[in-house]
């Protein structure tokens, strides 16, 4: 027997009941058919455990076109293109629609098309080689997902409320400072005037001519009118987050399991996962005899690159020490003047495809003495410099670039000569998207492990695990959880050791490194480490604001 089962709010745009399900007696074993595992009906539960297989179109439709609707490929074009089922239902509800049909049935015919198109795409996942990333990785990461996060998120109305209250005059505050620095306002096009308009277009993004919001966070410390503008986007994405929420005390986001192109889980409605550092105290524990902890993977890109490439020094350096304090310490002689932060932006730079003159910028040096360094830490560092020329090389005959568990992202004109972006992603998907795969790894082994304990998962947020437990056994589960964690990465990479941090100090809330009062310190004082004291504002009257 073949059973579906359709989330359909991304499909049918709200014309059909949210879930549609259906069977057929058919020859098939146990075969489940369904539309997003993640974020189907938590009734299911017992019919997916009572399946042989199960395929979700979702998963499968996403895994064999990862990288190909990339929306870097369709810049300029009004709309960005559906595939696969979407498509197909998106192209039924237009003509229906427009014929005057309201409503849309489902009949059986579109029922056995779904069977096969279904075991089309298992045939095809087979063929190129992802299957197994979808049976061991995706599939019961969704199911894991599913499961853990049933209960929600609680959030603190009273911190919302404060952000409403107090959002604007902190807003006016960040306008003041961007008018003393003669920024005509505070949207993406006043940044770039300003940016040209004092020659700091060099700090443009190799291949680019403008500077996204995206970019300011690596700017900040350059003027401090990147900082002001990364303070208004942190204000931006918490007011969009509350009116989002609205007054509910529990939230449910919609995540996507595979959200990026390095397969990255993301979440929407609310974006629990974009909420700022300073803003993260609004969720709190559902009960007060539980507790909130945050364990992160530390520099873990770092480490499989390191095995990926098997470069010794730097697994040896990885290991036994902070890899960017090492770094600092050889190619600076000393640990102090921002050594460490200097090493960071030098292997976030050659992760990223920085060219030599932007890293030369951001680092303050010339290029003849960045050369220098990036000489330095390529002598010590050789084989990982190798692997990363190789991956630009076979990325550009294959076609795609692929992780350690098999998936693949592919170019979507590989008969092209690479782009500066692509050649970029060639080089860091296969590191990004593997620590996406050990991720992934170690949420399902988790649930495994505390599947029948008080044990809530609230954020996948990346590389940490964000979960809520009794407070007289945060000691032990957060064991269980470094372990499973440390687990799945040596699964993949027996030669590092991986690091997991602890946030356990404040677990009132999540906050960042136990600050649990950054949200009031914020919005009372968005200028702090801002020293506008010497100018004036030579068009508007502040005073009010001040």
């Amino acid at each position: 027997m073949t059973t579906f089962h359709l989330t359909t709010t991304s499909l049918f745009k709200g014309v059909v009941k949210p879930t549609i399900s259906y069977h057929i007696d058919d020859a098939n074993s146990h075969l489940l058919i369904i539309y997003d595992l993640m974020n189907c009906s938590t009734k299911l539960n017992s019919i997916i455990n009572q399946n042989d297989e199960i395929l979700d179109i979702y998963l499968l439709e996403t895994i064999l076109n990862l990288g190909k609707y990339h929306q870097r490929y369709f810049s300029g074009e009004a709309n960005f293109p559906p595939y696969g089922l979407r498509k197909y239902i998106t192209e039924i509800f237009s003509e229906r629609y427009n014929n005057g049909i309201k409503e849309i049935s489902v009949s059986l015919n579109f029922w056995k098309r779904l069977l096969l198109y279904a075991k089309r795409l298992k045939s095809h996942a087979v063929e190129t080689g992802v299957w197994n990333h979808y049976q061991e990785i995706e599939l019961p990461f969704a199911n894991a997902l599913n499961k853990m996060t049933t209960n929600g998120i609680t959030i603190d109305l009273v911190a919302c409320r404060s952000i409403r209250d107090k959002s604007e005059l902190a807003r006016q505050k960040l306008l003041y400072a961007l008018d003393v620095n003669n920024v005509g306002g505070s949207k993406p096009i006043d940044l770039n005037n300003w940016v040209k308009g004092y020659g700091f277009d060099e700090f443009f993004p190799a291949g680019r001519d403008s500077i996204s919001m995206r970019d300011i966070s690596l700017l900040e410390d350059k003027h401090q009118v990147f900082k002001i503008f990364q303070r208004l986007e942190k204000l931006k994405r918490i007011e969009n987050f509350v009116d989002k929420i609205g007054s509910q005390n529990t939230i449910k986001p919609f995540f996507k399991t595979m959200g990026t192109a390095t397969s990255r889980c993301t979440s929407v409605n609310p974006n629990i996962m974009g909420i700022p550092k300073v803003f993260r105290p609004v969720v709190i524990p559902s009960r007060l005899d539980y507790g909130i902890v945050e364990c992160d993977y530390s520099q873990m890109e770092v480490g499989i690159a390191a095995a990926l490439s098997n470069d010794k020094n730097l697994i040896e350096d990885f290991n036994n020490t902070d890899v960017y304090e090492k770094v600092g310490e050889l190619l600076f002689g000393h640990l102090g003047g921002g050594s460490r932060s200097k090493a960071k932006i030098i292997f976030l730079g050659i992760q990223y495809g920085l060219s030599q003159k932007t890293l030369a910028k951001r680092l303050e040096l010339s290029e003849e003495k960045t050369l220098r360094i990036l000489n330095r830490l390529f002598s010590r560092y050789n084989a990982l410099s190798k692997y990363l020329s190789t991956l630009e090389k076979s990325g550009q005959e294959n076609g795609f670039a692929r992780s350690i568990s098999g998936l693949k992202r592919y170019r979507r004109y590989p008969d092209r000569i690479p782009s500066y972006w692509e050649k970029n992603w060639l080089k860091n998907y296969p590191i990004q998207a593997s620590a996406a795969s050990v991720f992934k790894k170690a949420i399902i082994k988790i649930y495994q492990e505390l599947k029948r304990e008080p044990f809530r998962l609230l954020v996948p947020h990346y590389d940490s695990v964000v979960f809520e437990c009794p407070l007289d056994r945060m000691e032990e589960t957060t064991e269980i959880v470094v372990d499973c964690m440390t687990h799945s990465m040596n699964a993949y990479f027996p030669s590092i050791r991986p690091k997991v941090s602890v946030n356990n100090s404040n677990p009132s809330c999540w906050n960042s490194e136990g600050v649990s009062r950054s949200i009031e310190t914020f919005l009372d004082d968005p200028l702090f480490g801002i020293d506008i004291r010497e100018r004036q504002s030579s068009n508007v009257n502040w005073s009010e604001y001040l």
